[in-house]
């Protein structure tokens, strides 16, 4: 062979290897299936691709990040252990960009077969993303978390000096979950595997994106904080995928806990087959939700017996808005359930359909809740709830449970001779928790009247006082009996006359008892002058 063809041939072969070792974006990649890590994925899950895969994970780390690729392969790789992502930075896990073809025809496939938690660990990590892939287990023992994205107990002394949260955590465009299979005939799942809890954890994870994934097959999806001690920030899940054909699919909670800076947007939560209690798409009862924002997704196709809430929690600052909420043939679910001391709420734009109540608030002291936009389809309570304490606004009615302390108050409406102004009149006010009731009566042929008061009057008040004013002549009227039987007795008067009356009382219900107003008090030192 002369030597210039030899050269040429030498310099093919040159740019082949650089083609296979350098990156699709400009970093290097790594293919698992070519040498030296020669992983089978041949679906055999006799054979075990965990070291191979492991081998191309550790070369990228060692390169200061990489894509490691899983290309469209002859069946699953097999992982039998667990793969070791921890402390890493801008490292890829991936499939080609055909990949993660869907419950069909799930290639390429990354298949469990183990039962040491978790199928990847990426604790501590900055940079790293999971795309286009399948990931699934078949162990039925399997019950730990699958994707481990929480912190290590230590800090990693290798990340650059802004620290380990400094650049965003990213799973896209993968397939989530245990094996299962369908019988299209019969619509009806056959669970192989769905113990796994959670699918991720995010605990003390901070800035991760969660987006355009499906999950399915396991207790609990995506969990947050573990403890209501613990953390999880700026976490976004958007344009997922949460399945619940069955109670074999999700059967605990699609989203559970959350922390700081939420945003759960554009997600599809299918809640076909739900219990009596789960699954619940957004769960956030034990750990609140603080900053967060809950909107533009999907919620629907929950049936009998189901009667929880479908976005639930303890909510701080938090906007829940644009959501289709839907019970299909349940009249007994709840859209939102706002609970706990959960303030600063607003729920708005919201479309709810075929539910019990389309927002619950507890009594728990929930407070400053607005409530408004709203369209309801056949739901037979539009909200409902009565907070010990605490503000509630619903369409523009506002509600207060409680004591409210101002330094005036005065209403202000269209002035009705001018639309051009406003007309403002202030409140009626009075050291005592006084009601005030008045009324107009005609005395009857002997000058007397009976006026009758609400059926509730005597429970609610005590203490009354009474005025009478005869209208259009001068009469001796007086009150000939007290109030009995909730209705007092007027006499003295001339037939058919008109008598003004006013009556006063003090509340004496259970919670006025409770919450006498103090008159008189000294100043906070800080409101001295």
């Amino acid at each position: 062979m002369p030597k210039s063809v030899l050269t040429i041939c030498m310099l093919m072969g040159l740019l082949l290897i650089s083609v296979t070792v350098s990156a699709q974006t400009g970093t290097p990649y790594f293919n698992v299936m070519a040498s030296p890590y020669n992983a089978t994925c041949d679906g055999n899950t006799a054979h075990d691709d965990t070291g191979a895969i492991q081998h191309a994970i550790n070369d990228a780390k060692a390169r200061g990040g990489g894509a490691v690729l899983i290309p469209i392969t002859p069946g699953a790789c097999i992982i039998q252990t667990s793969l070791n992502l921890d402390r890493s930075s801008g490292l890829s896990l991936m499939g080609p960009p055909a990949g993660n073809t869907g419950l069909g025809n799930p290639t390429p496939l990354l298949l469990f077969t183990g039962t040491p938690s978790s199928l990847i660990s990426m604790r501590s990590t900055a940079g790293v993303s999971i795309k286009n892939l399948t990931l699934q287990y078949n162990n039925q023992s399997f019950g730990g978390t699958f994707i481990d994205l929480s912190h290590a107990p230590a800090a990693p002394p290798t990340f650059p000096a802004e620290g380990p949260d400094s650049t965003m955590d990213y799973i896209a465009d993968c397939t989530i979950q245990g094996t299962g299979s369908l019988n299209v005939s019969t619509q009806v799942w056959t669970v192989v595997a769905g113990n796994a809890n959670p699918l991720i954890s995010l605990d003390k994870a901070i800035n991760t994106a969660i987006e355009r994934n499906i999950f399915d097959w396991a207790i609990n999806g995506i969990t947050g904080p573990a403890t209501s001690g613990s953390y999880a920030n700026a976490i976004r899940i958007r344009d997922n995928g949460f399945s619940g054909y069955n109670t074999n699919s999700i059967s605990g909670n699609m989203i559970l806990n959350m922390g700081t800076g939420w945003i759960i947007e554009g997600n599809t939560f299918e809640m076909t087959g739900a219990s009596t209690y789960f699954p619940i798409p957004i769960n956030g009862y034990t750990v609140g939700c603080s900053g967060c924002q809950i909107s533009g997704n999907w919620i629907g196709d929950t049936s009998r017996p189901f009667f929880n809430a479908m976005i639930a929690g303890n909510f701080y600052g938090t906007v829940i808005s644009g959501n289709y909420i839907s019970g299909l043939l349940s009249s007994t679910a709840v859209g939102i359930s706002i609970s706990g001391t959960s303030n600063g709420v607003t729920v708005t734009g919201n479309d709810f359909s075929q539910l019990n109540v389309g927002v619950y608030y507890s009594s728990n002291g929930a407070s400053n809740i607005s409530i408004s936009g709203n369209s309801y389809d056949r739901v037979s309570n539009s909200s409902m709830g009565n907070p010990a304490s605490g503000i509630v606004t619903e369409n523009g009615t506002t509600r207060v449970f409680g004591n409210l302390q101002k330094s005036s108050g005065s209403f202000t409406i269209d002035h009705p001779l001018d639309p051009n102004k406003y007309l403002s009149h202030s409140f009626v006010e009075s050291p005592d928790m006084m009601n005030i009731y008045n009324g107009v009566v005609t005395l009857d042929a002997r000058g007397r009247a009976v006026v009758t008061l609400p059926s509730y009057f005597e429970a609610l008040n005590r203490d009354f006082r009474y005025q009478l004013t005869p209208v259009g002549a001068f009469a001796p009227v007086y009150v000939a009996e007290k109030i009995k039987g909730n209705s007092f007795k007027i006499a003295g008067g001339k037939p058919g006359i008109e008598v003004s009356w006013q009556v006063t009382g003090i509340r004496h219900d259970a919670y006025a008892n409770d919450h006498r107003i103090v008159v008189e008090e000294d100043k906070q030192i800080q409101h001295k002058y």
